[in-house]
This record gives C-alpha cells, structure tokens and sequence, in this order.
C-alpha cells in the first residue's frame, strides 16, 4: 500500500442485513413492488427508460440542449440494485443483470452508450442556440452519462 493511502475504518452494514419494519417499512415495501417489482415498474416504467437510448432523441426534442431522458435509466437500476440487495431478490437480480447487457448491446461502435444521436454533443449550446430553445445554456448529455455509468457500475457489482 502507498504511504499515503489510508485504509477505510468505516464499516458498512450490508442491505441484506437491514430490517425496516413499522410504518416506513411498510412504506419501502410498497415503493420497492410497486416502483422497481411489479409488472409495471419493469415493463412500462423500466423499458421507458430503456427506451432513451434506443430512440436516442434528446437532442431531437430540445435541440442543442437534450431532454436528459439518459439519466432515468441510470438512477432506477441504481435503485433496483440497493432494492435487490435489500430484499435479496434472485429474480430482480437476474432482470438488472439482463438490463445492463441489453445497454451495453446499444453501445456504438466507438464506445458511446447514451440518449443523444451526436455522441459529440455534450457541451453547452450557443448562446443563439440557447435563446431559440427558450433555456439556459446548459446541455445535459454529460449528466445522462454520468448515471448510465454509475448505474452499469452497480448492475456489475450486484451481478458481476
């Protein structure tokens, strides 16, 4: 080890170990079925998300800006993940696991996985740009890619 790294004293408590009970447990349970669990979290909820990056017109419905749509798959598989690994569900498990290779099957060939056609277009509009779109300059690309990231990072390590 370098001299300079020190070695974590925090331990972390894993989710399978954690008991909610009592109203807010009762309140996660629902959230977990109905939000991450149900048909209608995976099938309509999940496959919207699932849905930016095949369509891939964020910079279509916003020009020069982006609608971020790529950032929703991101952040529910990073919820799915912390679900799954709270209640220790092999089927959800298996549902991110098959999620995470179907993005990586959308992934161009020059390595760009993400919800807008131009995998150049991360930087902030023109000002023109941006006053035509009636928006701030701001272009949400890099965002989107940030939660792709973090979510394929949590899929791997639940899943391996």
């Amino acid at each position: 080890m370098k001299p300079y790294i020190i070695e974590s004293q925090i331990m972390k408590t894993p989710l399978s170990h954690i008991r909610l009970g009592g109203y807010v447990g009762k309140l996660m349970d629902t959230f977990f079925e109905e939000r991450i669990f149900s048909d209608y979290a995976q099938n309509v909820v999940y496959r919207e998300c699932e849905d930016g990056f095949i369509n891939r017109i964020d910079d279509i419905r916003i020009p020069g800006i982006g609608f971020w749509q790529g950032e929703f798959w991101g952040k529910w598989i990073i919820s799915a993940v912390r679900a799954a690994k709270y209640t220790g569900s092999a089927s959800m498990k298996e549902f991110i696991h098959a999620g995470a290779l179907k993005l990586v099957s959308l992934q161009q060939p020059d390595g760009y996985l993400g919800t807008y056609r131009n995998s150049a277009d991360f930087m902030a509009p023109t000002p023109e740009a941006a006053a035509a779109a009636k928006h701030p300059r701001w272009n949400w690309n890099i965002w989107c890619r940030k939660y792709t990231l973090w979510g394929m990072l949590e899929a791997y390590e639940l899943t391996g």
